[in-house]
């Protein structure tokens, strides 16, 4: 895999990386559209706009800059891409998965194996009627979506990204928040082990590591509402968030609202790229 080196903006990209700014910024496009490629090369305004802002504020500390990843087998690729964007000694930059990210600052590095956790919810959703795939599908969601003291609204909430079928009326919605949800949660308290969701929780949660300046998350599409949450509570007051996703590979059925994680979305920062360079040659590497 090619590492980007001596890229031009194209049209497209130039208005998105030439205005850095505080706030939340959306970049969307197709697979192929240059995406990640894009948030890369906004890196480097960052650095600079953050650490030019510190230096008016006579602010004396470093500009501290986060990317995160869902995928593992990306993480390599855009640490390197990353890197090679900041030039500035006055900055430090992490590049992680989420999970790795989550789990350092939490110290929560045990989970529970994955098979045991699925046993458990196929277990208790015998009763349901519903298939295992789906059962366990809708039992992320739920989890990944509400806070642990707000799961009840889930019993009347939109579904969203979620579909019509199979129908999951609030008698059934019931059944599963009562006879699923709430026996496996209480599970894990009983057996001390945690699971993905519980990380999630744990992070938005913690308030003694860093905030960042600067965030970028990397297939977006892919973090549920809870790991939305936690990358919110870890940036500053006064910050950058840059949100890249695909809205056409959602890998999981996560979907909310962005209103329903508190992130404010300005229009004037949100881009949808339509170029598509995945068939393209580029001199300077590949596209994402």
């Amino acid at each position: 895999m090619k590492v980007l080196r001596g890229v031009k903006p194209t049209a497209e990209q130039l208005p998105i990386i030439s205005n850095p700014t505080a706030g939340v910024v959306l970049i969307r496009g197709a697979a192929g559209s240059g995406k990640t490629t894009t948030a890369m090369l906004m890196l480097k305004q960052l650095a600079l706009f953050w650490s030019k802002r510190n230096q008016r504020m006579q602010l004396n500390q470093s500009v501290r800059i986060l990317v995160l990843t869902f995928n593992r087998t990306l993480r390599g690729y855009i640490s390197e891409l990353a890197q090679g964007q900041i030039k500035q000694s006055n900055c430090s930059i992490e590049v992680s998965t989420f999970a790795k990210w989550a789990q350092t600052a939490t110290g929560m590095h045990t989970i529970v194996n994955d098979t045991i956790r699925k046993r458990k919810i196929i277990k208790y959703g015998e009763k349901l009627g519903l298939d295992d795939q789906f059962l366990l599908s809708e039992a992320d969601y739920l989890l990944g979506r509400f806070l642990p003291g707000n799961i009840d609204e889930y019993l009347d909430c939109e579904r969203i990204g979620r579909g019509n079928s199979p129908r999951i009326d609030r008698a059934r919605r019931k059944l599963l928040l009562n006879d699923v949800i709430r026996p496996y949660v209480t599970w894990k308290k009983d057996k001390g082990v945690n699971d993905w969701s519980d990380l999630a929780v744990s992070m938005i949660n913690e308030t003694t590591t860093v905030r960042y300046h600067s965030i970028i998350v990397d297939e977006a599409q892919d973090f549920s509402a809870n790991e939305i949450r936690a990358v919110m509570s870890h940036a500053a007051n006064l910050s950058t968030v840059v949100f890249v996703l695909d809205t056409f590979q959602r890998i999981y059925p996560r979907g909310c609202t962005w209103q329903e994680t508190g992130v404010k979305i300005n229009s004037n920062l949100s881009y949808r790229l339509r170029e598509n360079y995945r068939n393209t040659k580029h001199k300077g590497g590949r596209w994402f």
